[in-house]
């Protein structure tokens, strides 16, 4: 009998291969490798993070010198510059600021005129057209610069344009010298947006410098000039959609995974939950208590077990302390209809409860609208995403509109399954069977994934484990986590390493380490609870040794 043993962690792989015929009867050894994260002193960092990052400036600063050599090429053509050279904007003494500003009041000269707009271009403000920059959950570098771009917006109202602004307001004066007005400071730091103006704001200057400017007799300020610059200067990329990343699901061929939030896999997910919770007494929930307690589903975000036992007039439930019952019965963290409970509040309140009705009538629908909300960033994508569901028009408007304030920002993420196969498996599970059960009844086979297709489907022996092994959407494309993706990687070098050493085995047993699959949050906030019960031990220790007069017989106790 020939086993190979694997102990895979973030940083490390043990193996040992016991081999009962050979001399040697015990191999073993580690494989050290370096995690794809960095210690700082601001804390453990992705370095995909940092790549990103870079790879995000690279791409910002290309993408700006396309702009303006666009830029440069309509002001030549338009008679505004002798050329269209990478230098033809560069006019010594000529300052933008004060040129946008007076551009306002005077004639401007033609090479005048382009040195303010092609400031203007250069650094174009500032906007987003993704729904998840403006909510609750939007990052903390978004919600810091709008609140302070709120704060620039309410002292632009005192001024013609934002150029005026930034030259008349003492709030731009540089804080090195407050005593020289004429010192200004007119770009963020890192941390600090109160620089940050809107694009929106920008663009309604520009219109009024071509406004001006064709009043006070510019020839070259024409309207089809100044179409032209908007389009050219403001145009931004709409943001790509996620949806054809989203992953098969494993049980319907051709289906993609649905949103975790949409409507049937949420409902899905408490109804499974619901047939595992053992009552006081060692009963299950019947199937009638389970269809009672899902007809409630998403009238409130959070599903509590007090609230779930006062619906069904339970006496408890068992492992559930009495300080528990506050908790979601699905969800460890969040809510278990945290997406149902926002699009039945949104419509309710805006269509009424009818318009709700009408839609929880066809699933299919509202799974549909969760899947465009989730795996869909920009607006635009958004609004055509659902007027080919056939939703009604002013639905629809409802929901852009919800989503361009930040209130869907809880649509994030696939699930496991389709949306087909949780509509499905969802009869078996409100008739009270378990999940297995429920599957098996909707034609499914409960334990079936592509990661065991791909064992079932390769042929025997050595080329079977050669298959599997190069498979790299095993390796890569089913597994979100870069960590654990690397982790993985490395095992199958270090397998394929003893393979070529000792053969094929008979069996492997393999042992994952529990931070493998957590992200780092999660594995830092697993270290600081450690740290802080070690502290709570200590400190116990040291009264123990105070009261008692000697230290505990054992440190753990």
């Amino acid at each position: 009998m020939r086993i190979l043993g694997l102990d895979v962690g973030i940083a490390s792989i043990g193996w040992a291969w016991i081999d009962d015929e050979a001399e040697e009867r015990v191999r073993a050894g580690v494989w050290m490798f370096d995690p794809p994260e960095d210690k700082g002193q601001s804390g453990t960092t992705l370095k995909s993070a940092e790549r990103r990052g870079f790879r995000g400036q690279r791409r910002v600063i290309a993408r700006r010198a396309q702009r303006m050599a666009r830029i440069r090429r309509l002001f030549h053509a338009a008679g505004l510059l002798p050329d269209a050279k990478a230098d033809a904007l560069g006019f010594p003494g000529l300052d933008p600021w004060r040129l946008r500003q007076a551009g306002l009041e005077r004639l401007l000269s033609p090479a005048e005129l382009a040195v303010a707009l092609g400031h203007i271009a250069r650094h174009r403000g500032f906007k987003s057209n993704a729904k998840g920059n403006k909510g609750a959950n939007a990052p903390d570098d978004s919600k810091k610069m709008l609140a302070v771009i709120g704060q620039t917006s309410e002292k632009l109202a005192r001024y013609r344009s934002p150029a005026c602004m930034v030259l008349e307001d003492e709030s731009f004066i540089s804080w090195r010298d407050k005593s020289d007005k004429s010192v200004r400071r007119l770009r963020n730091r890192d941390g600090d947006y109160s620089r940050s103006l809107l694009r929106d704001d920008l663009r309604r200057e520009v219109q009024d410098l071509f406004r001006e400017q064709r009043r006070l007799g510019m020839p070259h300020a024409t309207p089809d000039l100044e179409a032209s610059f908007l389009d050219i200067a403001f145009f931004q990329r709409p943001l790509k959609s996620s949806e054809s990343l989203v992953g098969d699901c494993p049980f319907e061929r051709g289906e993609k995974r649905t949103a975790r939030r949409s409507y049937s896999f949420e409902l899905f997910r408490f109804a499974s939950r619901l047939t595992t919770l053992t009552l006081t007494g060692g009963r299950r929930l019947t199937g009638p208590e389970i269809t009672q307690a899902c007809a409630h589903f998403g009238t409130t975000k959070k599903i509590s077990y007090k609230a779930l036992r006062q619906l069904l007039n339970l006496d408890g439930f068992e492992g559930v302390k009495a300080e528990d019952e506050g908790k979601d019965v699905v969800a460890r963290t969040g809510e278990a209809a945290a997406g149902t409970a926002r699009l039945r509040e949104l419509i309710t309140q805006h269509h009424g409860a009818l318009a709700w009705g009408n839609l929880t009538n066809r699933p299919e629908l509202l799974d549909r609208i969760g899947e465009i909300l989730s795996f869909n960033e920009d607006l635009a994508e958004i609004t055509v995403a659902l007027a080919e569901t056939g939703l009604d028009g002013s639905l629809s408007a409802t929901l852009v509109a919800a989503a361009e304030r930040g209130d869907l920002d809880v649509f994030t993420k696939p699930g496991h399954l389709s949306a087909k196969a949780v509509r499905a498996i969802l009869p078996g599970l409100l008739a009270g069977g378990t999940y297995d059960e429920a599957a098996k009844q909707a034609g499914y086979d409960h334990t079936d994934s592509l990661e065991r297709r791909a064992f079932d489907t390769a042929v025997p022996g050595k080329q079977a484990l050669a298959t599997i092994l190069s498979e790299k959407r095993v390796s890569q494309a089913l597994i979100g986590s870069p960590t654990a993706r690397k982790a993985v990687i490395e095992s199958i070098k270090q397998v394929k390493a003893i393979l070529e050493e000792f053969g094929i085995p008979d069996a492997i047993h393999v042992e994952l380490a529990r931070d493998i699959g957590k992200s780092i949050e999660e594995r830092g906030k697993i270290e600081r609870g450690i740290e802080k019960r070690n502290k709570a031990k200590d400190v116990l220790r040291l009264r123990f040794a105070e009261e008692i007069g000697r230290p505990p017989p054992r440190r753990m106790n």
